[in-house]
């Protein structure tokens, strides 16, 4: 029923979707089936065939999964623990990072959930040829937390390292579009106040809006694309020189202090 009323609205909108679900891959072996949280790319004039799967036109599947909410860690060499945690089932992680063709020139790194915590999610996606972030996410399993606000402002961080704008949807607030320099432009959730939009992004309600989304056709990768945390790698080398010259002024100047005590024992005159 569910597949149905998706193909509906398909038929009927006449553009391609983007939604999260559940897909499986069957191995050799009918008994081994890997299941995967992806993003699934759907068009109803994806294919001809008479498959099941005709508007399927391409998928994304999650690749840095939730321990303990996605699968349970050593689940497989410690079936105790998959069996006191009784989650049921352990997803696979996605293979690669590879963006989706929504249209002719916009490619999509889909992000799925808290994988936008992650900067080198986002980061292997541009590297692989995305010019737009999309977040899809699930922040409704915390109603009364700060969690979604921390959740957004991560999603902020990764649009300044890639310069990538960003779409983001979440399920309960949040949806919003981001602009390559970390600015929040636009949201499904706004009031009016006179001629001035007002962008409420917080505010907990079903709404939906059309982005205008300025997205490069010729994409120059950033410093942080291109060498990744090498200028974290240089702060951290700079820090433990900077520790270890310190301990050995330290020990210099321990030497110095005791050096007058040191000669009057060598010479063995009593200290005054």
């Amino acid at each position: 029923m569910y597949r149905d009323t998706v193909r509906k609205f398909l038929r009927e909108s006449g553009l391609p979707f983007l939604i999260g679900t559940l897909t499986y891959e069957v191995g050799i072996n009918p008994k081994d089936v890997a299941l995967y949280n992806s993003a699934l790319l759907l068009d109803d004039q994806a294919s001809a065939s008479n498959s099941y799967f005709y508007d399927q036109r391409d998928l994304y599947s999650k690749v840095h999964l939730v321990p303990f909410g996605e699968y349970i860690p050593l689940n497989d060499r410690f079936p105790q623990i998959g069996q006191m945690v009784g989650m049921g089932r352990n997803l696979t992680p996605g293979k690669s990072f590879r963006p989706l063709e929504i249209v002719p020139g916009v490619r999509a790194g889909a992000v799925i959930c808290y994988e936008d915590v992650f900067p080198y999610v986002s980061r292997e996606l541009a590297r692989n040829g995305a010019n737009l972030l999309v977040v899809i996410t699930n922040d409704a399993w915390y109603p009364l937390s700060d969690e979604p606000q921390q959740h957004y402002v991560n999603s902020i961080f990764r649009t300044v390292e890639t310069r990538l704008p960003m779409i983001r949807c979440g399920n309960s607030d949040y949806s919003v579009l981001i602009d390559s320099t970390g600015k929040t432009v636009d949201s499904a959730s706004f009031i009016m106040n006179g001629n001035e939009k007002i962008l409420t992004p917080e505010k907990k309600q079903a709404c939906s809006t059309v982005f205008q989304v300025p997205v490069p056709s010729a994409y120059a990768p950033t410093f942080y694309v291109r060498y990744g945390d090498l200028f974290v790698l240089f702060c951290w080398i700079l820090f433990f020189c900077g520790f270890f010259f310190s301990c050995y002024q330290c020990f210099l100047y321990r030497k110095t202090l005791q050096a007058p005590f040191q000669e009057k024992l060598e010479d063995n005159t009593p200290l005054q």
